[in-house]
């Protein structure tokens, strides 16, 4: 039996039908075709304050659809990356990093929704993923719970989450200021 072809950015652009995707570790996933509202709604909220915090200053707010090329030591070629995401908030601080395509490296913080259809990429693959690139604060927010986990890098690793209740307000452990005060968001 011979092991499946590797996927890469590349093998993403020839896809021709409407719905959006991501390629982890050389593997093809399908994106739901559009969130829910609370995922959208608490997207944009976050957006919002992120967006509001980061205005005038060097690190820059970045929401879905983006392309995240996150790439392996020695790789520069975008079309050859086999790990392309589209994380539903991401801050980058190296403004050398964003290019046209989107965002080529190691941003430093990641955050998403969860949703039905991503819960478990987002809580599995997608945090091992961001950990081994060495995304320094990742925030998982989930409606239904109305909880955010946010991991913190720490000795080349994630530390366990911290988890608040969407009554409590999210700091930032890498943006001194940066919070996030849940119970403003409205869900249905």
């Amino acid at each position: 039996m011979r092991p499946a072809a590797v996927q890469t950015y590349e093998d993403l652009c020839l896809i021709t039908d409407d719905k959006r995707y991501e390629v982890i570790d050389g593997v093809i996933y399908a994106m739901s075709p559009a969130p829910w509202m609370n995922h959208h709604d608490l997207q944009m909220y976050v957006y919002r304050e992120f967006w509001n915090f980061f205005k005038g200053k060097m690190c820059k707010v970045l929401s879905a659809p983006v392309n995240l090329f996150l790439l392996a030591e020695g790789e520069n070629d975008l079309h050859k990356c086999k790990n392309v995401v589209q994380p539903d908030l991401l801050v980058v601080c190296d403004r050398s990093k964003i290019i046209p395509e989107g965002c080529k490296g190691t941003p430093d913080f990641v955050m998403e929704v969860l949703s039905p259809s991503t819960r478990k990429l987002d809580l599995s693959i997608k945090l091992a993923l961001y950990q081994s690139f060495g995304v320094r604060e990742y925030w998982v927010v989930d409606p239904d719970k109305k909880l955010t986990m946010v991991y913190q890098w720490e000795d080349g690793a994630y530390n366990m989450p911290d988890s608040y209740p969407f009554a409590a307000r999210v700091d930032s452990r890498i943006f001194e200021g940066l919070g996030v005060d849940f119970s403003g968001v409205e869900l249905l």
